[in-house]
């Protein structure tokens, strides 16, 4: 019975949803991958985050970071991954640890089902990173986000994959509260001048039960990380969601 109810660690009727629901919501076409890869071909260079990170004292206006926030999207980020290696180009794709392929439930490792289309993209040469929202994870879960940032990190690190980048993830409830989940990092105070040691409270809409979070930014370095991702310095940022 039990292939017959899970997919690689999913329940079957969760994976077998989602496919349905994200053939119907692709909008990228044909068209619009034409002029992607026209925009990456007009480029010096297409690298991952990281590298660009690393030769920051030195980048060029002819080269693109190219970076894929993993949000809802799995399958597809395989895809795209094995379309940009055809072509030679290099990104990374910043896994989301609180979405519907990571796991069954808040705790545990990854599924066996996200860890299958990792193996694979970071085997055709490109970056995996997190994609943070441990600060959202914390409010839901009633924990320290500190926590939850290193054990996810523990989980990908010990499967193999060398994790030193993030990038926030802009979570509706970021919206709803005013917070950005890169607030965790010292080196990411909030742009609009918050106080960094601000308290971040939830009251769940129905249960009314009460959650918070004090902040208290630390250094990357103390998780072995080195970037976030939108914090490269002075740069053009563009985005297919706005």
């Amino acid at each position: 019975i039990q292939p017959l109810r899970r997919v690689d660690g999913l329940e079957r009727h969760v994976l077998l949803r989602a496919r349905e629901d994200l053939t119907r919501r692709r909008a990228f076409g044909p068209a619009d991958l034409d002029r992607l890869h026209a925009l990456l071909d007009s480029a010096g260079e297409v690298v991952p985050v990281r590298e660009a990170f690393e030769r920051r004292a030195a980048l060029h206006d002819r080269l693109i970071a190219l970076r894929h926030d993993m949000d809802h999207d799995v399958e597809n980020s395989v895809r795209f991954a094995e379309w940009e290696a055809q072509h030679g180009f290099r990104s990374t794709y910043e896994v989301l640890h609180t979405d519907w392929y990571y796991r069954r439930d808040t705790r545990g490792g990854p599924s066996r089902f996200v860890l299958r289309a990792l193996d694979r993209i970071a085997g055709l040469g490109h970056e995996i990173a997190l994609h943070n929202n441990a600060i959202v994870a914390a409010l839901l879960q009633d924990r320290d986000p500190f926590e939850i940032l290193e054990e996810e990190l523990s989980h990908l690190r010990k499967h193999g994959f060398e994790i030193v980048g993030t990038v926030a993830h802009g979570d509706r409830l970021c919206r709803d509260l005013g917070f950005n989940n890169s607030e965790l990092f010292a080196e990411c105070p909030d742009p609009s001048g918050r106080d960094p040691q601000r308290e971040i409270v939830r009251i769940d809409p129905v249960t009314g039960r009460r959650t918070a979070v004090r902040l208290s930014p630390a250094p990357m370095s103390r998780f072995g990380l080195t970037h976030e991702a939108m914090v490269l310095g002075n740069v053009d940022y563009l985005s297919d969601t706005g």
